[in-house]
Formats: structure tokens, C-alpha cells, sequence
């Protein structure tokens, strides 16, 4: 029943450097309040103190999150409350509170409302949500319900409930004869769902994208039959996914085709093709020296194409992050190269992107730097230097007194970050959202 909304707080020596706060509490390990509002700072009118811990009655891990129109943060991940992992959903206000419109009551009681667990009896994994036009919410990632992994779609209701109008009963489970592991979802104009990941049908893992009718059926149109694999040679995961203005599917991931790793870019037509006029006959297979994971994308306004993720070219990870034009090449305007680096001394892992409405761009992910993990965000301005105006010379460090991680970034209306994952601050796993200012 407890949601864990109060919390003690180890600080990092980033946030000892950055803040003016008292002695006295630096030494017991307590957070104190900054003196002045800055871009990067916690926002206090969060729950309290900009972070938030909800708490499933498992090991709970927080993969997704999307934003409401009217500002409710709706965080999507994985619990084992039920024994084998199940899809969650938690919808919060906007003040960080659980939201009781949501599922009022669940589960047989066990929960309150604001939480939504989408109990099945295989091993599922919720890796990312999305809310549609009409504000229904859509989760993906994967289910071994059929021994090899698949692709799993859920469909909710505005209030939570599974929408049994989604085939026939609110869940799709695309299956194929290999281990399939949707891992990221996007929504088009006309409100078809395209969902990527990748898949061993053939061996060695391959990009795999799924397009689903408005209605959660497979869409025959797209390559004729719903389903797109594209079989290269070498080991490729897609782990991103985003739409250009033109309808084109832009999926972003890794490849070790040149072994090590590096970031691989593929962009499909609108009907689920390579599109051969992108990078190399539909691919762009570009990184460092060193091991380079894909791990979000997203399409900027005038086009441009901008991946994050992580490299280990300068050993520990550090972030890594990639921009090309719309047709695939290095964007040499962004940090004179198209690539930008965020770091430091620890193991960075970088593992979602946004951007803001004046082109910055901000990266969440995960440091160990100052011993046990912390949430790590990085802001990039428009030209690919890290922004000096947000935390300390463009990165913030922040974290409970246990292993701390954040998986997806968004952006609200007025600036603010909203960076979500989990924390193990309480021995076993819980959702963990916080919201740092934007300005």
C-alpha cells in the first residue's frame, strides 16, 4: 500500500560542488533546498522535492514515460508484484501525486488508484508508452506468454482500463518464430501504431518494426503483411524509433556489423520499404573507435535526425550523441563532426533523448561517478555544446541513497524535464520519477 513519497537522499560531489548549502547537512547526506531556482535543479513543487518513488509491491522497473495535454505524467514499465513480470502503467498529477482517477481501484484492492498492472501469465516487459490523439495509452515491448519472446501492444482507456476494442480485448502479441523484443513505440497522423525493436528469426539479431491498425490489428499495407525485418549481416538492435514530417520511419539502434558497435540509423517509406535514398542504400552505420549503443531517437523540426546513446571509445562509457541530416549523412554543424560527447569519470550510459522547442537537446541515462548510480542528464545547445547555463556546465547528477537510473526523458509545455526509470533505494526495485527545471 505505501508509494513512498518522502526520501533520504545521498548528494554526489558534483552536487556539493554546484550547491551553497550548509555544512552541517552536507554531512548527514540530507538534500538542502537550493537557494536559487536553476536549470537542472530538482523542482520542489514535485511531490515536495522533485522526486517521486512509487512503489508496485514488487521489483518494479519504469522503462517509459509520455505527457498528458493536461500536464498528467503517465510513467509505463514492468513489475513481478504478481510473480512473473507483468506490463505497468502509473499515471501521476502534475504536483507528482498518484492520480485516483486512474484505475480507481485494481488488482483485487491491493493497489490504490494510479497504478494499472496488466497481469497475463508469461514474462512481460513494458519498454515504452505513447498517448494517442484521443489520449488512449499505448505500452510496447515484448512477452514470452509463447516461450520465444514477441512483440506486445497495450492498448488503455483515458481512466486506465484495458480498451477491449483494441483487437478484441486490449493486448496484440505479434509472434514470429525467433525471440522478437519490441522496445520502442510511436504513433503517425492518421493513428497507426509503428512499433521497433528487433528480432533472431534469422540467426543474428535484425531491426524489426510493426505497424498496427487504429483498431490494434496488423496492417497489411505496410511491406505487405505488417511486419519489416531487415536482414543485414552482424548483430543489430533497434531500440528507437520516430517519425519524419513526411510519414518516413526513422529506427535507431546498434549494429556490430565493423565490430565493435556502432550507432546504426535505417529510415523506411511510408509503406514499410528501406528507403534507399537514406545514408547508404537505406542505412547509416557510423560511430568512434570504441563500443557505441544506440539508444533513442528523435526528429528534429527542420528534419535533422538526432540519436543518443553511449560509447566506451574513451573507457568508462560516456554519452554519446549523433545528429545527420534528413538524408542520412553527419550533420557537420553539430559539434563540427555531427557526434558530441556528455561526461564524467564514471560509467555514463545515456538512454533517452528529447528536444526543446529552441533546439536544445536533452539526454537522460545513468552515472556510477560517484559510487552507487545516479540519474544523469545532459543538455546540449542547438550546435552540439553542452549547455552552460543548465547544472554544471551542462550536466546534472542526481540520486536516492541506492542505485538509480532513469530510461526515458520528456519534455512538459513549460520547460520542465521529466526524467523517468527506477530506484533500489528501498531494497527491491520501485518506479522513481523526477522533474528537474528547464529554465
Amino acid at each position: 500500500m505505501n508509494h513512498f513519497h518522502r526520501h533520504r537522499e545521498r548528494w554526489s560531489l558534483r552536487q556539493l560542488i554546484v550547491a551553497a548549502t550548509a555544512s552541517a547537512a552536507l554531512l548527514l547526506g540530507y538534500r538542502a533546498s537550493p537557494v536559487l531556482a536553476a536549470a537542472g535543479n530538482l523542482d520542489p513543487t514535485f511531490d515536495g522535492d522533485g522526486i517521486r518513488v512509487v512503489n508496485l509491491l514488487g521489483d518494479d522497473r519504469g522503462q517509459g514515460v509520455a505527457l498528458q495535454k493536461d500536464g498528467k505524467i503517465v510513467v509505463a514499465g514492468y513489475t513481478n508484484a504478481a510473480g512473473s513480470n507483468d506490463f505497468a502503467a502509473v499515471r501521476l498529477n502534475s504536483n507528482g501525486t498518484l492520480d485516483p482517477t486512474f484505475v480507481p481501484v485494481n488488482n483485487g484492492g491491493q493497489l490504490s488508484g494510479g497504478i494499472q498492472i496488466v497481469r497475463q501469465s508469461g514474462d512481460d516487459r513494458g519498454q515504452a508508452v505513447v498517448i494517442q490523439a484521443d489520449g488512449k495509452i499505448v505500452i510496447a515491448g515484448y512477452t514470452n506468454l509463447f516461450n520465444n519472446n514477441d512483440f506486445m501492444i497495450v492498448r488503455l482507456n483515458t481512466n486506465g482500463t484495458l480498451d477491449l476494442g483494441f483487437n478484441n480485448g486490449g493486448i496484440q502479441i505479434v509472434r514470429q518464430s525467433g525471440d522478437d523484443r519490441g522496445q520502442a513505440v510511436v504513433i503517425q497522423a492518421d493513428g497507426k501504431i509503428v512499433v521497433a525493436g528487433y528480432t533472431n528469426i534469422f540467426g543474428n539479431n535484425d531491426f524489426m518494426i510493426v505497424r498496427l491498425n487504429t483498431n490494434g490489428t496488423l496492417d497489411l499495407s505496410f511491406n505487405n503483411g505488417g511486419i519489416q525485418i531487415l536482414n543485414q549481416p552482424g548483430d543489430n538492435r533497434g531500440q528507437g524509433v520516430a517519425l519524419q514530417a513526411d510519414g518516413r520511419i526513422i529506427v535507431a539502434g546498434y549494429s556490430n556489423v565493423f565490430d565493435p558497435n556502432d550507432f546504426m540509423v535505417a529510415r523506411l517509406t511510408t509503406s514499410g520499404l528501406l528507403d534507399l535514398a537514406f545514408g547508404n542504400r537505406g542505412l547509416r552505420i557510423t560511430g568512434l573507435s570504441g563500443n557505441d549503443q544506440g539508444r533513442a531517437v528523435k526528429v528534429q523540426t527542420d528534419g535533422k535526425i538526432v540519436i543518443a546513446g553511449f560509447t566506451n571509445t574513451f573507457d568508462p562509457n560516456d554519452f554519446l550523441v549523433m545528429r545527420l541530416t534528413a538524408n542520412g549523412n553527419l550533420d557537420t554543424t553539430f559539434d563540427r563532426d555531427g557526434i558530441a560527447l556528455a561526461s564524467l569519470s564514471g560509467n555514463d550510459q545515456g538512454q533517452a533523448v528529447a528536444i526543446q522547442t529552441n533546439g536544445q537537446i536533452v539526454v537522460a541515462g545513468s552515472t556510477n561517478t560517484f559510487g552507487l548510480s545516479d540519474v544523469m542528464v545532459a543538455r546540449f545547445t542547438a550546435n552540439g555544446s553542452l549547455d552552460a547555463s543548465f547544472g554544471s556546465r551542462g550536466i546534472i547528477a542526481q540520486g536516492l541513497s541506492g542505485n538509480n537510473f532513469a530510461q526515458a526523458v520528456a519534455l512538459q509545455t513549460d520547460g520542465k524535464i521529466v526524467a523517468a526509470g527506477s530506484t533500489d533505494t528501498f531494497n527491491v526495485s520501485d518506479f522513481e520519477v523526477m522533474r528537474l527545471l528547464g529554465q
